[in-house]
């Protein structure tokens, strides 16, 4: 991956981000809400995954697992339970772009299950 190709990959994840986060936050996450990060990378071989892979794991705290999909290896990582802003998730991406280009690798960006929230229930002898 050259210059041009890094600059167009972060730029695209620094776009989608503030548009994710939105999404997000339309859906009742808040800056208080405990979120587990899955991040997603591909890598040109097996050992440029196992090394990311590797990185993500011991510099950055993250559970990996790797797998081979079509021409490429797949990494995907996700971060222990915790909180997050939208600046917070600016900065992971701006990191995780990085580590990626270190190792020959795209990131391909982040999600987030959202954490259900329980529908209120009346009691069943007030719904008679």
């Amino acid at each position: 991956m050259d210059e041009v190709e890094r600059r167009e990959v972060l730029e695209k994840q620094l776009t989608m981000t503030p548009m994710t986060w939105a999404q997000m936050r339309a859906r009742g996450v808040t800056e208080s809400t405990l979120l587990k990060v899955d991040l997603f990378f591909y890598a040109p071989t097996e050992a440029h995954a196992r090394a990311l892979a590797g990185e993500l794991r011991d510099d950055h705290g993250l559970e990996c697992d790797v797998q081979p999909r079509d021409e490429v290896f797949s990494v995907q990582a996700v971060a222990a339970e915790r909180t997050y802003t939208e600046s917070a998730l600016v900065g992971l991406v701006r990191t995780m772009c990085s580590v990626g280009f270190k190792h020959d690798s795209e990131f391909d960006g982040w999600g987030a299950p959202i954490p259900s929230t329980p529908i209120p229930r009346k009691p069943w002898w007030k719904v008679w």
